[in-house]
């Protein structure tokens, strides 16, 4: 089973064992041009592997859904996943909101 982290876990320290995945589901509506963009810092400790948008329960065009990010703790040291929900093409000045987490990989 895999580690699922949400909204709820801003701002946490993550105590995971290489090898190990864990994912990242945040609400998303692409249909707006608003989009997480996801950056892992500490080379060789943690890496996204994956990146989907699952759809939510309206099936209506344009309703929101979630973005899930999947991520490997590759080896030992400490890693810090930053996302920011922005439009990419409107620059920083567009972000509406950000998502911060440490993860400390462990042997």
């Amino acid at each position: 089973m895999t580690l699922q982290l949400s909204d709820a876990d801003r701002g946490r320290t993550l105590e995971i064992t290489a090898g190990a995945f864990f994912e990242i589901a945040l609400p998303e509506n692409p249909t707006t041009g608003y989009r997480w963009r996801c950056d892992v810092s500490g080379q060789g400790i943690v890496e996204q592997t994956d990146s989907q948008f699952q759809q939510g329960g309206s099936p209506a065009p344009g309703a929101a859904g979630t973005r899930i990010l999947r991520l490997r703790a590759q080896g030992p040291g400490e890693a810090r996943i930053r996302l920011m929900y922005w439009q990419e093409w409107s620059g920083e000045a567009s972000k509406k909101d950000d998502f911060e987490i440490i993860v400390r990989v462990t042997g």
